[in-house]
This record gives C-alpha cells, structure tokens and sequence, in this order.
C-alpha cells in the first residue's frame, strides 16, 4: 500500500498506488517559498496589478469569461485558458468542441468530479485517479511535437478553469518558484510532475499560516475595493504567479 499524502493540518489522504508522497523537505521550502510571496505591502500591490480590469493580466477574466459550464468544455472555456498566455491550437479546440470520443470523455471525466470537490479537503485515491485521467486527457491534444511542457501547462490551466477548488494553476514559473528553482521534472525536490505538484498545494491549502494571510489579503483587497477571485486557491495562484515572474 502506498504512504499517504500530507496536509498540513495533521491530517493525510490516501493516494494512488503508483505514487509516492513529496518529501517533507519539498514540502518546507515551498512552504517558505510560498510565506514570502504573501509577506508585507508587496502582495496586496501585486494583486492590484494583476485584477487591474485596466491593464492586460488575465485578473477575474479567468473564470468569469463565459458561462463556465461545470458538466462540459465549451468556447468560453478556450478563450479563458488563452488568457493565461496559451495558445489553444486547431485541433485542440476541434477534439474539444466538436461532438465525438474526447468531448464525451470530457464530460464523463467532469461529471466523476463535483464542483463541490476542494484540494483542501477532499483528496484520497479515487478523487486523484479522477484529476489525473482529467489532466491527462487534456494533456495529450497537442500535436506529439509540440514542446513537451506546454502539454501540461495547458492541461493545469483548463483544469483548473473548470474545477478551480480542486486544481492549481500550474506553470514552470510556479513550480520552479515554488521548488526553490530547480529544474522540473523527475528527481527529489523537484516540481512540474503533476502528483508531487497537487501533493503540495493540498500542504499549502491547509496551513494555517498561508489561510491566515489569505484571509489577510482579502480583507485588505476588499478595503482598497479591488474585485479579486473568491476561490482560495485561485488567490494563492494569483499571488504565486506574479511573485515568481516578477510582476509587476
């Protein structure tokens, strides 16, 4: 039987056999990592950049594009993902779009995963099999020579249009911030691997340092009346994201 994972409030979650659980280590310096990304004036003036509706950050426009169906993939949702600097290809949105196997996979895949699904408290072994036959689904559209990283990249961001409770928003400048900087991929320590990727955001999401200053940053956005996600973990990306690419 596999080790279980670790959130950070002393609970775990089961994980699928074929993994195996990020090092405490892993754990930490993204923890730290994540701690200064949320730390003083900084944060909260990152934050008005990026939800500026003014300026050309994707801010709310992510997921409030649309309808934002939670049982299917449709236009809107292609339009979001490429706010996020991806381009959507042709046959992407053609496998997607158009009715045949891989929209009906889609779908089934979206309707085994309830909106109501959260990494801060839903995880176990049937739940990430779920995110990962998602994940990897969307994965695998591109065209087989296509630079391998932007395979994922695009499946952690229309993931997370469609269920953003359950999946981070992932990219290299995250993960490789989040890692402390070293390369992605295999190897220990290291980031850019979808199950060591969810495993900590699920530690992230339940520490009791980054909830508080979450919460922290809310209040403190709702005070300067700047419109921010109200998922927690769209939030964290947002602060993440413009720490790690040096934004503004």
């Amino acid at each position: 039987m596999s080790h279980p994972g670790q959130y950070a409030n002393d609970r775990t979650y089961a994980l699928p056999e074929s993994w195996e659980p990020v090092e405490q280590e892993t754990l930490q310096t993204a923890l730290s990592q994540t701690l200064e990304a949320l730390t003083g004036d900084d944060p909260l003036r990152r934050l008005g950049y990026f939800y500026d509706p003014l300026r050309e950050y994707a801010g709310t426009s992510f997921l409030d594009a649309g309808h934002n169906s939670e049982t299917s993939i449709e236009a809107d949702d292609l339009y979001a993902v490429s706010r996020l600097s991806i381009t959507v290809t042709n046959r992407q949105g053609r496998c997607l779009l158009a009715p045949g196997p891989t929209r009906n996979q889609a779908t089934d895949l979206l309707a085994a995963l309830p909106p109501s699904l959260a990494i801060a408290a839903s995880l176990d072994a049937s739940v990430l099999e779920q995110m990962w036959r998602l994940h990897d689904l969307f994965r695998t559209l591109l065209a087989t020579d296509t630079k391998d990283s932007n395979h994922w990249v695009f499946a952690a961001k229309l993931c997370a249009r469609k269920r953003p409770n359950l999946f981070p928003v992932r990219d290299s400048q995250v993960c490789g911030y989040l890692s402390g900087w070293k390369a992605l991929g295999a190897g220990t320590g290291r980031l850019g691997r979808f199950s060591n990727d969810i495993q900590v955001f699920a530690y992230l999401m339940t520490h009791d340092l980054i909830e508080g200053k979450l919460a922290q940053l809310r209040e403190a956005a709702a005070k300067a009346r700047l419109r921010i996600d109200e998922e927690p973990l769209r939030l964290l990306d947002a602060l993440l994201w413009t720490k790690a690419t040096g934004t503004p």
